[in-house]
């Protein structure tokens, strides 16, 4: 318990001290005359940062940022998206917070609870704490690396892009805790079992209100990982089974109002969606071709005897 501890707190408070860096720079450089202002890890905050303003002035869900905050017929992606921001209105309102003021508050407190929800599934898998603290580190500060962002784009920060606000950072560290629940459904039994699954539904909901991208990542582990254990581990076929379809089912449920507030959303903003209509399969990004190098790795340790 007490090693638990240390490394855990070695790995929190290392990320939280990395990535202040950009704050405190800002703090050196203006001497006390930032205004309140917050550094930005990503261009894409002044957006958020402008609808979750305008959300704690007491403007609906459906107002574009784009417009100045003005109500709209329309869905954005938002007001589809709307969860973390209405998790950080719902604490910055009462407070009389501003959003600035929220975002440089936020980024301490998520950077943290990131290194956590990672640590906590490197240690559940790996039954090591060593490995897990090194690992979050990894992770959470080499993690761009894997997709070779920093080779291409002029952004000093991009290695913090997991605490771009309002989103990824506020259901980033879900993700990891959706892991959690998903390895704990599979291996254990009865009630602890069902609790676990029941759990990492809930997280899949808050997901698909959150963030796109962490929903279809959560959706595509969910269609391979449960294979493997199914076919790997024959003793726990039925708790697969039995976690995957409580799962699915709070999936269902979820993406029932989902699908109607994304037939509602502006045509306009297609064009501007960072994504590639195409059939044609994509086998050579960077993160695919390291994945391979990987499983190489894995392969050969256990041909080894090295890796069980």
């Amino acid at each position: 318990g007490l090693v638990l501890a240390q490394q855990l707190a070695r790995a929190g408070v290392a990320v939280v001290l990395v990535t202040m860096i950009p704050q405190a720079s800002l703090w050196i450089d203006r001497r006390g005359e930032e205004h309140g202002a917050y550094a930005t890890v990503d261009p894409d905050e002044l957006v958020y940062s402008a609808y979750l303003n305008a959300v704690i002035n007491g403007s609906p869900r459906r107002n574009d940022p784009y417009l100045g905050g003005i109500s709209t017929k329309h869905e954005t992606y938002f007001s589809i998206q709307f969860l973390p921001t209405y998790a950080l209105a719902l604490i910055a309102k009462p407070l009389g917070l501003s959003a600035a003021t929220v975002f440089i508050l936020f980024t301490p407190l998520f950077a943290f609870l990131s290194s956590l929800a990672v640590f906590w599934v490197l240690s559940e898998v790996t039954q090591d704490e060593r490995v897990a603290g090194v690992g979050s580190l990894l992770v959470l500060m080499c993690g761009v690396l894997a997709s070779a962002n920093l080779l291409v784009e002029d952004n000093y920060y991009a290695v913090f892009s997991f605490l771009r606000r309002s989103v990824p950072i506020f259901p980033f560290p879900l993700f990891f805790v959706f892991c959690v629940c998903i390895w704990r459904g599979f291996s254990r039994s009865g009630f602890s079992s069902t609790a676990w699954a029941i759990g990492a539904g809930s997280i899949m909901v808050a997901s698909i209100y959150s963030y796109f991208y962490h929903c279809t990542t959560a959706g595509a582990l969910l269609s391979v990982f449960p294979l493997i254990w199914f076919i790997v581990r024959k003793e726990a076929r039925r708790r697969v089974v039995a976690t995957v379809a409580i799962i699915g089912g709070f999936t269902l449920v979820a993406l029932v109002p989902y699908f109607q507030l994304i037939s509602q959303r502006s045509r306009t903003i297609d064009h501007y969606q960072a994504l590639q209509l195409t059939r044609s399969p994509d086998l050579f990004r960077f993160t695919e071709l390291l994945g391979s190098l990987i499983l190489v790795a894995i392969f050969y340790g256990i041909r080894r005897g090295r890796l069980d």
